[in-house]
């Protein structure tokens, strides 16, 4: 479960984003994995992700020593958790999902606690 140990609340400007959640997944490439074709599978991947309940945004990174970061932002823990069951079962996430080597990945989720 996610704690919020700041028990931090949504300022009246409404521009931080207090309470929202944030997907971090660091993972390396499936052995010949062509960064070109995963690249391409990270974008069509995109197609899945819109259709996930609470989804609002995603980032793609690449680490200087070759691992990967995807960093996605849901509305709320419930959304964050669901997405993570539901997405490697998508059929426009399968080739994306087949292409990270599975045993190097690591997943955690954050609550966001300040934001500007």
């Amino acid at each position: 479960m996610i704690t919020n140990p700041f028990n931090m609340r949504r300022p009246a400007t409404g521009m931080a984003t207090i309470g929202q959640v944030l997907e971090v997944m660091t993972f390396s490439l499936a052995k010949d994995v062509a960064e070109e074709h995963f690249l391409a599978a990270a974008e069509a991947s995109n197609g899945a992700l819109i259709t996930l309940p609470g989804f609002l945004g995603r980032r793609l990174a690449k680490t200087p020593d070759g691992h990967w970061i995807d960093i996605a932002e849901w509305r709320d823990e419930p959304s964050a958790k669901a997405a993570a069951e539901t997405f490697p079962k998508l059929s426009q996430a399968e080739v994306f999902c087949s292409m990270i080597d599975g045993d190097s990945v690591k997943m955690s989720h954050h609550y966001i606690v300040t934001a500007g």
